[in-house]
């Protein structure tokens, strides 16, 4: 009955993220690794570089995260 009732999920999504596994295997067909890739959204990639950096030394500290958080 609550999962019936429930409304609809509003979230505002900020991180867009294309990933992409490759298992690898060697000739004989054996299992080698497994590789991951993950591609970030253009937008929160430029934020990091750009963004948070309040004191201006080119790196974003922890504590310069708490406000955007």
């Amino acid at each position: 009955m609550l999962i019936g009732s429930a409304g609809e999920a509003s979230a505002h999504p900020h991180i867009f993220v294309d990933a992409t596994t490759t298992v690898v295997f060697d000739d004989q067909g054996r299992f080698l690794s497994i590789e991951n890739v993950w591609t970030l959204d253009e937008a929160f990639f430029i934020w990091q570089i750009h963004g948070p950096d309040i004191n201006g030394d080119g790196q974003t500290a922890s504590a310069e995260m708490q406000d955007p958080a």
